[in-house]
């Protein structure tokens, strides 16, 4: 929808919400719920802030905006079944509305009750025909259920309804393929390429079409241009890496699979922690994944969530050591370091090989990167980030062969290192 069109149907929601009043002094009143709500959003008092949400979808019913606050704040909060509740008793106040089913469908669907979700959407889809997203969140369900037929019909409207949704041309695409209705799956990525010649989805799409037909040439090149816009995008390194195993270049190809897989684990850990975030180990965990990624800032934040929940542990205060040595703050990293007892440990031998590599002691990296790995867990994100320091360093093949193993190793480490035992004095 068109700036224009959004503020033509604001205007209008508001001139029908309370007629006794101005849409002006409505639109105030609701520009005011609007920024009460992102303030006590934002610092947390999330029962004022839904308040704020409720008066505002009691002022304009018919706008989507209040909606989505509310959803926003219950995912957050991880309360997919509280949001269902709270937009069914929306759906008995308003029943003629699409956006109380629209979310309630939305929040099913992450429930993985697909039956409620379809029902919500085909409900929302009524009484909102022209509203492309309903469509498209029914078309997503019936291809999940393997109902390919009536997927593609959902799909379809909704692609015709929004045109320049490169979502929409990517989902249907992928449908119309594994229907085996590959002239139009070309058609409808060429015709969205012209408007959409940004994205990174549409171009991996062109590419597996050009890889069914065995153009390998035209394959490779639309594959490394969605990577060129999207480096943190797994599907096209795992493609990129079957074209050039074809085309026999191994060492390529393994380079990029292992960069599919971590980007894959990366993607889908994040997801799986987030959800415990009543867990206290949660924190360190999401820390360590982002340090393997080498997003530091955040890997700082979650060890300071980590030190609050958990106290002391010299798991986190490894991890947080190595994070300031790779940022190449060394005084930092060695303030962080004394908090370890156990210098020969697993991670603080990491740690100490970021220090050495952060001063460009390439032999002493070396070593200390080879005794990390034999002392350390066998976990993902710790030999991927071991792996990074081999690379970082220069030793290509060390790092290759460490990430092919962490392919293979424990996932996650869902306990912290147990803590070392205080050693006994004699009476």
């Amino acid at each position: 929808m068109t700036r224009a069109r959004a503020a033509a149907a604001l205007l209008l929601a508001l001139t029908c919400a309370c007629p006794a009043e101005s849409p002006e002094v409505i639109a105030a009143r609701y520009q005011e719920h609007k920024e009460q709500f992102l303030t006590l959003f934002r610092s947390g008092d999330y029962p004022a802030a839904l308040k704020e949400a409720v008066a505002a979808i009691q002022l304009t019913p018919g706008v989507d905006e209040p909606y989505s606050w509310t959803s926003q704040m219950y995912m957050e909060l991880g309360g997919d079944t509280d949001a269902v509740k709270f937009y069914e008793q929306l759906i008995q106040s308003h029943p003629d509305l699409s956006q109380p089913w629209f979310f309630k469908g939305f929040h099913e669907f992450n429930l993985d009750r697909l039956d409620d979700a379809l029902h919500s959407f085909r409900r929302a889809c009524e009484l909102s025909p022209e509203n492309p997203e309903c469509h498209y969140r029914e078309g997503l369900i019936l291809d999940e259920r393997g109902e390919f037929e009536e997927a593609l019909a959902a799909l379809r409207r909704s692609y015709e309804l929004d045109p320049g949704s490169a979502r929409k041309a990517v989902r249907l695409a992928k449908v119309l393929r594994r229907t085996g209705n590959y002239d139009e799956a070309e058609k409808v990525v060429a015709a969205a390429l012209t408007v959409s010649p940004e994205s990174s989805k549409l171009h991996h799409a062109s590419g597996l079409l050009s890889l069914r037909k065995r153009e390998y040439g035209r394959a490779e090149q639309s594959f490394r241009r969605a990577l060129e816009l999207d480096r943190t995008y797994p599907e096209p390194h795992m493609d990129l890496a079957r074209v050039l195993s074809i085309t026999e270049r191994e060492g390529e190809a393994l380079r990029e699979r292992a960069i599919g897989y971590r980007l894959n684990d990366y993607q889908s850990d994040k997801r799986f922690m987030t959800d415990y975030r009543g867990n206290p180990n949660a924190p360190m965990l999401l820390a360590e994944i982002e340090l393997t990624e080498r997003n530091f800032n955040a890997a700082l934040r979650e060890f300071s969530r980590a030190d609050r929940l958990l106290g002391p542990s010299e798991r986190v205060a490894a991890g947080r050591a190595e994070t300031y040595f790779r940022m190449g703050a060394i005084s930092r990293g060695e303030a962080a370091l004394a908090g370890v007892q156990d210098m020969d440990g697993g991670r603080a031998l990491l740690a100490r090989a970021a220090r050495l590599v952060a001063e460009y002691n390439r032999a002493g990296a070396t070593r200390m990167i080879e005794r990390a790995v034999l002392k350390g867990p066998d976990e993902r994100q710790f030999l991927r980030r071991a792996a990074d320091l081999y690379a970082d360093i220069g030793l290509a093949a060390e790092s290759e062969a460490l990430l092919e193993r962490a392919t293979k190793a424990t996932r996650l480490s869902n306990k912290p290192d147990p803590e070392k035992e205080p050693e006994k004095t004699s009476p």
